[in-house]
């Protein structure tokens, strides 16, 4: 197994080797590249000037004959949804993902009640024995 020390040493050497290969020649010369004055040949029908249609421009895929492309484009522009749609659809994704969340969170439920009663004679001692009653019952 390699060290630290080895380890440096061989990435060190790999590096200058991987330099060394990267670099040129003391002969080298750069190429000379022949490149004409104009075209040897004039464009067919030259240069126009006029500037394309905008219903050519709005459906500018149909130039390329790529039933696919204008396939996927066609899919896309029937689902497109227009700025108010898109910002309807963004806050609803938001609320949901606000719901999801919550869960994450600790809940904090708290209760009161009180209960006041007055009672006389009789009635008192039977609610009396009915809770002691009770109460044995569940530490039983």
């Amino acid at each position: 197994m390699f060290d630290m020390t080895e380890t440096t040493k061989l990435a060190g050497v790999a590096l200058a080797l991987l330099l060394a290969g990267c670099a040129v020649g003391p002969d080298y010369r750069t190429p000379e590249v022949s490149v004409p004055a104009a075209w040897h040949s004039a464009m067919k029908g030259g240069l126009k000037s006029v500037s394309p249609e905008a219903a050519q421009l709005a459906q500018w895929w149909n130039g390329l004959d790529d039933p696919q492309l204008s396939r996927l484009i066609e899919q896309a522009t029937a689902n497109n949804l227009d700025l108010k749609q898109a910002q309807a659809r963004l806050r609803e994704a938001r609320a949901r993902r606000g719901i999801s969340a919550a869960d994450r969170f600790p809940t904090l439920n708290a209760g009161a009640s009180a209960n006041r009663s007055r009672s006389r004679g009789r009635l008192r001692k039977r609610n009396l024995k009915y809770v002691k009653a009770l109460a044995a019952a569940v530490t039983a």
